[in-house]
């Protein structure tokens, strides 16, 4: 018997949530696994929402980062004289909450059945965002390019976040957030020093 409830893509997307933290692959989440939960046909699925599990990620994806993304967009965009630093301090103060705000989505993107489309995804998202504020950098000395520097930068951040979100309790954003400014402010050298 179908569930009475009307099939939204919100509950669409809370079941793909329920199906993935028990799945073992990336294999094991499906759109019948997904209706399956919702308690309707497969088919509810397919001709209202998404034709494939593909087309229902990439949805989700935007489902999650679209706060995210807005908030750096309008920073980076609308002054342009804003420093590394600055962007990283307003990613701290007011993107990280948002992105704890889905928590339970990015702990699942990050886990072991990782999405393998989100990282291609985020490299997609805030490339071309990054690429200006490494232009001239000192980075760039080293025959390294504004978009390597960006791309690294993207990739450090997913780290963080990944290690931050996949714990059983992560911890509060205004903690991570100060964490992250302290891992963002230092090198991996000045992190491995000894104190005396």
């Amino acid at each position: 018997m179908e569930n009475p409830q009307p099939v939204t893509t919100e509950r669409i997307f809370y079941a793909y949530l329920k199906v993935a933290r028990v799945a073992e692959s990336t294999k094991d989440i499906s759109l019948a696994k997904i209706a399956e939960e919702l308690g309707v046909s497969r088919q509810a699925i397919y001709k209202n929402h998404f034709q494939n599990i593909e087309e229902l990620t990439q949805s989700l994806h935007y489902y999650v980062d679209n706060k995210p993304y807005q908030q750096l967009k309008c920073f980076a965009f609308h002054d342009k004289n804003h420093s590394f630093k600055e962007l990283l301090n307003f990613f701290a103060e007011n993107v990280i909450p948002s992105l704890y705000e889905k928590h339970e989505f990015l702990g699942v993107f990050y886990s072991k059945v990782a999405d393998p489309a989100w990282r291609p995804y985020l490299n997609q998202q805030y490339i071309d965002m990054l690429i200006p504020y490494f232009d001239g950098a000192n980075g760039n000395q080293h025959e390294l390019t504004s978009q390597t520097l960006a791309e690294l930068t993207i990739n450090q951040v997913m780290a963080a976040i990944s290690i931050w979100l996949t714990q059983e309790e992560p911890v509060k954003p205004d903690i991570f957030a100060k964490r992250f400014i302290y891992l963002f402010s230092n090198s991996i050298l000045d992190l491995a020093e000894m104190s005396d």
